[in-house]
């Protein structure tokens, strides 16, 4: 699932109702696929960038380090799934969902929707894999790993997250970003539906931990017991399935006449309202002490913010997993370059990589990759989303909203689109900012983070041949896949179509 590549992929049956996205499994598919998706928009693991193991991205172990470069989420060693409070996670997040909120899906559904943040729930001082650091690990944060219950009970972004994928996503897709801030403002709200019917209610008491229904009266040993219940010398709570053939859970027992007894989903709190119960959380701690200032920003000098065809390059631009501001040499060539605005007249899908002046240098114009994190710089929160347009356009047909007419971008995030332009033609491309915008500010050190799927192999790092070089006349490099004897005539100061993928 290859999300920072510009796509997220994910099984079927991660999606089906019968898969893992069934009230049984807390409709975990749909967790998966938000997981993926905020990937995709620049955010990582609160424990960082590899998969909740020991061999994290770019072969360095785990770590209570600021990973994921969110200020309101806490150093976290790893997930819940590899930590030594699991099962008590476990327990407490099923207590949580099903005694606190009663196993209510539409009252958990309100809770998803109702805002930004780390829930005082989910603020546990028994959580705590790096005791150091500020705050705690977070057990239902979108972006950890976890079993699928804390997320039902607990799932959330904070504020840092949700600003940070405005961050990136504004940076590096402008056009789309300042696209669905449009018509967020503007397109009118669906209408109202009837309710759908109330989910399916899974009694925990009465199912086993793959959601097999129970028998109401068993025997084992010579003793009777009722649903799920205390078996002497064992953890927890015990039940007979009540059907073999349809239970994964019994899929090894082949012979059908001996019963299949399998643990309970439900505890022995939450059942029979004893046995062992997590821990109060003690109270929180004062929040640390403020960070101090950020050095400020790399100032890029003019003449490294165009190529030498006259194009702007982009503010922030990415190559290799790394982002990068105006001219730059990612690859290691001796020629600068950079990825330019859509506004350039020679842009196209397969072409956005230009050359620089000839005589820019790594040091003239202080080439450095750019880091996008709270952590490392301050920002003001992004600004609100632009209001709906007072009129529409006089005499236009078409159904849908006008589409934004370019205008100068505000010295922060993308250029909100405006109305009055012709709905016939194609939208214009809004410009990035003409300053680099920094990422938001945390509102305070809070807890952890979700994981995010192994990166793919970086591509080749290809640059333009010497036979590509640009003449004397210093346009760029012609497109590789047309003719030699058509190059020199058609085409110049633009890096070839498969440097272009390469890039």
């Amino acid at each position: 699932m290859w999300a920072n590549q510009g796509h997220a992929f994910i099984t079927w049956d991660l999606m089906v109702p019968a898969g893992y996205n069934g009230p049984s499994l807390y409709y975990g598919g749909s967790r998966v696929l938000l997981h993926e998706l905020f990937h995709h928009l620049g955010l990582l693991h609160p424990f960082g960038p590899g998969n909740d193991d020991d061999d994290a991205e770019g072969g360095s172990a785990r770590s209570c380090s600021d990973d994921d470069y969110v200020s309101d989420t806490p150093g976290m060693l790893g997930s819940a799934y590899s930590s030594n409070f699991y099962s008590t996670a476990v327990a407490y997040c099923m207590e949580r969902f099903w005694e606190t909120y009663g196993g209510d899906w539409e009252a958990t559904y309100a809770r998803w929707s109702g805002g930004l943040g780390t829930p005082q729930a989910d603020m546990n001082a028994w959580a705590d894999s790096c005791p150091t650091k500020a705050g705690y690990d977070l057990l239902g944060n979108y972006m950890t790993y976890n079993t699928p219950v804390c997320f039902a009970a607990l799932g959330h972004f904070t504020r840092g997250q949700a600003e940070m994928a405005h961050y990136v996503t504004a940076e590096l897709n402008p056009i789309i970003y300042a696209w669905g801030q449009y018509y967020a403002a503007v397109s009118p709200s669906p209408p109202p539906q009837s309710p759908p019917p109330p989910e399916a209610r899974i009694d925990p008491c009465n199912v086993t931990q793959r959601s097999c229904a129970c028998k109401q009266s068993w025997d084992f040993y010579g003793d009777t017991y009722s649903s799920c219940s205390v078996l002497p010398g064992n953890e927890g709570l015990w039940c007979e399935v009540l059907d073999q053939t349809s239970c994964p859970d019994c899929a090894g027992n082949k012979n059908r006449t001996v019963p299949c007894v399998r643990k309970c989903s439900g505890t022995e709190w939450m059942c029979k309202k004893r046995g062992p119960r997590p821990p109060p959380p003690p109270p929180l701690p004062p929040s640390p002490p403020p960070t101090p200032p950020p050095p400020p920003p790399r100032a890029v000098p003019d003449k490294c913010k165009v190529t030498s065809n006259g194009c702007k390059c982009r503010n922030t631009w990415q190559y290799n997993g790394k982002y990068w501001s105006g001219c730059a040499s990612p690859d290691g060539d001796k020629r600068l370059w950079c990825q330019v605005e859509p506004s350039c007249p020679d842009y196209g899908y397969d072409s956005y990589l230009f050359y620089c002046d000839r005589s820019l240098t790594l040091d003239s114009c202080r080439v450095q990759p750019v880091s996008i994190s709270q952590t490392r710089s301050r920002a003001d929160p992004p600004p609100a989303p632009p209001p709906p347009p007072a009129n529409a356009i006089s005499g236009s047909s078409s159904s849908q909203p006008p589409p934004p007419a370019r205008k100068q971008p505000s010295s922060r995030l993308p250029p909100r689109p405006a109305v009055g332009v012709n709905t016939s033609r194609a939208p214009p491309r809004p410009r990035p900012p003409a300053q680099q915008p920094r990422p938001p500010a945390a509102q305070q050190p809070l807890p952890p983070r979700p994981a995010a799927q192994q990166p793919p192999p970086s591509p080749q790092n290809l640059r333009p041949p010497a036979s590509q070089q640009p003449p004397a006349n210093d346009r760029p490099p012609p497109r590789r896949r047309r003719l030699r004897q058509q190059e020199s005539e058609q085409h110049g100061g633009r890096l070839s179509r498969q440097q272009q993928q390469q890039h």
